[in-house]
Protein backbone atom coordinates (compact mmCIF):
# COMPACT_ATOMS: atom_id res chain seq x y z
CA UNK A 1 0.00 0.00 0.00
CA UNK A 2 1.34 3.42 -0.98
CA UNK A 3 0.99 6.08 1.73
CA UNK A 4 -0.90 9.22 0.86
CA UNK A 5 1.26 12.32 0.69
CA UNK A 6 -0.34 15.62 1.44
CA UNK A 7 1.35 18.61 -0.12
CA UNK A 8 0.82 21.97 1.45
CA UNK A 9 1.25 24.75 -1.07
CA UNK A 10 2.35 27.87 0.68
CA UNK A 11 1.47 31.13 -0.98
CA UNK A 12 3.56 34.21 -0.65
CA UNK A 13 1.56 36.54 1.54
CA UNK A 14 1.93 40.30 1.36
CA UNK A 15 2.09 41.90 4.79
CA UNK A 16 1.56 45.57 5.71
CA UNK A 17 5.23 46.43 5.24
CA UNK A 18 5.31 44.77 1.81
CA UNK A 19 2.16 46.65 0.82
CA UNK A 20 3.73 49.96 1.84
CA UNK A 21 6.81 49.22 -0.27
CA UNK A 22 4.72 48.16 -3.28
CA UNK A 23 2.56 51.30 -3.13
CA UNK A 24 5.62 53.51 -2.65
CA UNK A 25 7.27 52.00 -5.71
CA UNK A 26 4.09 52.17 -7.79
CA UNK A 27 3.39 55.82 -6.93
CA UNK A 28 7.08 56.79 -6.84
CA UNK A 29 6.80 58.09 -3.27
CA UNK A 30 8.73 57.18 -0.15
CA UNK A 31 7.61 54.46 2.26
CA UNK A 32 6.56 56.97 4.94
CA UNK A 33 4.17 58.60 2.45
CA UNK A 34 2.81 55.21 1.43
CA UNK A 35 2.20 54.39 5.11
CA UNK A 36 0.46 57.75 5.55
CA UNK A 37 -1.73 56.99 2.53
CA UNK A 38 -2.70 53.54 3.87
CA UNK A 39 -3.47 54.91 7.34
CA UNK A 40 -5.65 57.65 5.84
CA UNK A 41 -7.44 55.08 3.65
CA UNK A 42 -8.10 52.86 6.68
CA UNK A 43 -9.31 55.84 8.74
CA UNK A 44 -11.72 57.02 6.03
CA UNK A 45 -13.15 53.52 5.61
CA UNK A 46 -13.53 53.04 9.38
CA UNK A 47 -15.07 56.48 10.02
CA UNK A 48 -17.55 56.04 7.18
CA UNK A 49 -18.61 52.56 8.27
CA UNK A 50 -18.99 53.70 11.90
CA UNK A 51 -21.67 56.09 10.58
CA UNK A 52 -23.43 53.04 9.04
CA UNK A 53 -22.62 54.27 5.56
CA UNK A 54 -21.60 52.02 2.68
CA UNK A 55 -18.56 52.66 0.50
CA UNK A 56 -18.83 51.41 -3.05
CA UNK A 57 -15.82 51.37 -5.39
CA UNK A 58 -17.66 50.51 -8.59
CA UNK A 59 -16.22 47.50 -10.35
CA UNK A 60 -13.81 46.66 -7.51
CA UNK A 61 -15.25 46.30 -4.01
CA UNK A 62 -17.84 47.38 -1.48
CA UNK A 63 -17.44 48.08 2.23
CA UNK A 64 -20.65 47.73 4.22
CA UNK A 65 -21.96 47.10 7.73
CA UNK A 66 -24.20 44.09 8.23
CA UNK A 67 -26.24 43.11 11.25
CA UNK A 68 -25.56 39.60 12.50
CA UNK A 69 -28.76 38.22 14.00
CA UNK A 70 -28.96 37.17 17.60
CA UNK A 71 -29.30 33.48 18.27
CA UNK A 72 -28.39 30.43 20.24
CA UNK A 73 -24.92 29.02 19.62
CA UNK A 74 -23.16 25.95 20.97
CA UNK A 75 -19.74 26.20 22.57
CA UNK A 76 -17.80 23.43 20.77
CA UNK A 77 -15.58 22.80 23.77
CA UNK A 78 -18.21 22.53 26.52
CA UNK A 79 -21.26 21.78 24.34
CA UNK A 80 -23.05 24.45 26.36
CA UNK A 81 -25.72 26.46 24.54
CA UNK A 82 -25.28 30.20 24.90
CA UNK A 83 -27.19 33.20 23.61
CA UNK A 84 -25.26 35.51 21.31
CA UNK A 85 -26.74 39.01 21.01
CA UNK A 86 -27.26 40.82 17.72
CA UNK A 87 -24.26 42.81 16.56
CA UNK A 88 -23.01 44.79 13.62
CA UNK A 89 -20.01 43.53 11.68
CA UNK A 90 -17.98 44.99 8.80
CA UNK A 91 -18.33 43.28 5.45
CA UNK A 92 -16.24 43.59 2.30
CA UNK A 93 -17.53 42.16 -0.96
CA UNK A 94 -16.31 42.01 -4.54
CA UNK A 95 -18.78 42.34 -7.41
CA UNK A 96 -19.20 39.49 -9.88
CA UNK A 97 -17.55 41.61 -12.60
CA UNK A 98 -14.35 41.85 -10.55
CA UNK A 99 -14.43 38.14 -9.66
CA UNK A 100 -14.69 37.32 -13.37
CA UNK A 101 -11.85 39.74 -14.21
CA UNK A 102 -9.70 38.20 -11.46
CA UNK A 103 -10.37 34.62 -12.56
CA UNK A 104 -9.68 35.51 -16.21
CA UNK A 105 -6.36 37.11 -15.21
CA UNK A 106 -5.52 34.08 -13.06
CA UNK A 107 -6.15 31.76 -16.02
CA UNK A 108 -4.02 33.96 -18.29
CA UNK A 109 -1.15 33.80 -15.78
CA UNK A 110 -1.40 30.00 -15.57
CA UNK A 111 -0.91 29.62 -19.31
CA UNK A 112 2.25 31.76 -19.35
Amino acid sequence: MIPKVILILRRNNMNYSDLQKKIAANLQINIAQAKQFLEAFKDVITETMLKDEMISWTGFLKFDVKTRAAGKKTNPKTKETIFVPEKEVPKVTFPDSYKKHFNDAKETNKTK
